[in-house]
């Protein structure tokens, strides 16, 4: 994938940008300091449409310990898989056992009945961030879970994007609008944003999970597919 560097020399002969290079996007002035910019911010533009890119999925592993209910998670993580929280150790089976997700709200309102110790059968994820085990473990588990990361931001020339360079044209185009929006080139604006369009088009295609597996997406709205 093409380094951070190379995009925002990309994005200088896209628009036209007077000069060379630049050489680096550390520490760069006027016009090449708004390049890097927007390279930087188009990148997390895509990377913020949705919080389920395959791109940025990743497994995680959490060392459980008797009497313990709460947990950190992972540093980078952005949303947990409440579908793929698997436990494993005492006497539950070898293949592990998916833990129920519950909302934090409706765990508050049963919160009492959950204080017994026992084998975890589900969690929560209080507003902290936190996890919580339910009911409080009474030995040491291990439990496995994927999650979906927060993305990187890209800093160095070296700094590369997640996905695949072949849909690198989306930060491309993005960056260029936000070329032709600072210097009011409406045309070009429209021509950039048809482009980032297109071009956003194709990686949902290739990096969103499966609408009928996961959900649907409609005016950025997330909504359940129930299979029939």
């Amino acid at each position: 994938m093409s380094q951070f560097l190379a995009l925002v020399q990309r994005v200088r002969q896209e628009t036209g940008t007077a000069g060379t290079g630049p050489s680096t996007v550390v520490a760069q002035k006027g016009q090449l300091a708004q390049l890097v910019t927007w390279v930087a911010q188009a990148y997390l533009d895509i990377c913020n449409k949705w919080d389920d890119w395959d791109f940025l999925w990743a497994e995680g592993s959490l060392p459980v310990e008797g009497g313990a209910t709460d947990y950190d998670l992972e540093d980078d993580l952005r949303r947990i898989n409440e579908d793929a929280f698997y436990i494993y150790g005492g006497d539950f089976p070898d293949e592990g056992v998916r833990l129920d997700s519950i909302d934090f709200d409706k765990y508050r309102a049963l919160k009492t009945s959950n204080q017994r110790v026992g084998p975890p059968i589900a969690f929560t994820i209080l507003p902290s961030g936190k996890i919580r085990l339910i009911p409080i473990p009474d030995q040491a588990y291990i439990c496995d879970y994927e999650y979906w990361r927060e993305p990187e931001v890209l800093s160095t020339d070296a700094s590369a994007p997640a996905f695949s360079e072949i849909y690198e044209d989306a930060i491309i185009w993005r960056a260029c609008w936000f070329w032709a929006s600072f210097n009011e080139a409406s045309a070009e604006m429209s021509a950039h944003n048809f482009n980032y369009e297109q071009a956003l088009n194709n990686i949902e295609a290739r990096y969103l999970p499966a609408m009928n597996k996961y959900q649907a997406r409609s005016q950025n709205n997330d909504l359940v597919v129930v299979a029939e």
